[in-house]
């Protein structure tokens, strides 16, 4: 599962389709490289692989490192090594009533955020997949199918449910989903564009384009205290709402400035070195920042878009 990452929206048909050609064209062990070497690419602030087949530790091999293992397994069964949705996928877990935590929040909060995972879910309601808890109430992020319950997603969706600081209102985007097949699933959070999207396999299925809530993903400098992520259940300790089925690579990602930001910039004018103090801002940990830029400048002319 990648929680929180620096995905661009238009890799997410890559990693939900054609990455799985990828099981085809390539011995099994080159193919898993292939794939989390995509991930891993993107900087993900979380990524867990859920490839464990014993112990009580996701690890988690994005940026944050151990300080985001999910190192506390609670409440009822989860089984781990189950079969995922592709052999070069590795092994999924298998949630029958159990969670687990990682006892801390993402370092920073995120205006601009990616979500995503393969799931294969046996429950149509109140089955959350991410619990972002804030403690108190009206205050949390939390993703899954048909989350949130009464307050929250449509049965059989999986959506978010983006809730206040603290407020009644929630902002819950979702679309339907399977219970019989594995899917890809992705939500992107933009401050920038004022919108939450919902992905089912690669596909925009459902938008929130009028938030009430911000699209903000808290971290542990936004609002509320004690923040912590979950995955398999509501909130911490209180064994509600709990995810059914079978969950892999989970993902998260910050996804600081989109490359049509980048776009806008130079069509305004911006000369190169202010747009690379830009960058350098939102990614100070980047090596190749000032290549990048001018990879995608140089693309840019290429297919005519820039002269």
């Amino acid at each position: 599962m990648k929680l929180i990452t620096q995905i661009p929206t238009r890799k997410i048909l890559p990693l939900a389709i054609a990455s799985l050609a990828v099981a085809g064209t390539l011995p099994a062990s080159a193919a898993t490289t292939a794939y989390r070497n995509l991930i891993l690419g993107d900087s993900p602030i979380v990524y867990y692989e859920l490839d464990e087949t014993s112990g009580t530790n996701a690890s988690n091999s994005g940026s944050a490192g151990a300080t985001l293992d999910m190192d506390e397994f609670k409440g009822g069964t989860i089984s781990l090594g189950q079969t995922s949705a592709a052999a070069f996928l590795g092994t999924s877990y298998d949630f029958g009533g159990g969670y687990i935590e990682a006892n801390a929040a993402i370092p920073n909060s995120l205006p601009e955020w990616t979500f995503e995972a393969w799931i294969k879910t046996s429950k149509t309601g109140s089955s959350t997949i991410l619990s972002n808890d804030q403690g108190g109430w009206n205050d949390d992020v939390l993703i899954g199918v048909g989350v949130d319950g009464s307050n929250g997603g449509t049965g059989g969706n999986f959506g978010i449910s983006q809730q206040g600081n603290p407020g009644s209102t929630r902002d819950t985007p979702s679309a339907a989903i399977s219970t019989t097949a594995w899917q890809h699933v992705a939500i992107t959070g933009s401050e920038a564009n004022a919108e939450i999207l919902v992905y089912i396999n690669g596909v925009q299925l459902g938008s929130d384009t009028s938030l009430v809530n911000g699209a903000t993903f808290n971290g542990a400098d936004g609002f509320g205290s004690a923040a912590f992520l979950t995955i398999g259940q509501f909130r911490d300790n209180n064994g509600t709402q709990l995810y059914d089925g079978l969950l892999d690579e989970g993902c998260g990602t910050g996804m600081c400035i989109p490359e049509n930001e980048i776009c806008d910039m130079i069509d305004n004018g911006k000369e190169r070195e202010k747009i690379l103090s830009e960058l350098e801002k939102h990614y100070p940990e980047e090596e190749n920042l000032e290549r990048d830029l001018d990879d995608f400048i140089k693309e840019l002319r290429e297919k005519g878009a820039l002269v």
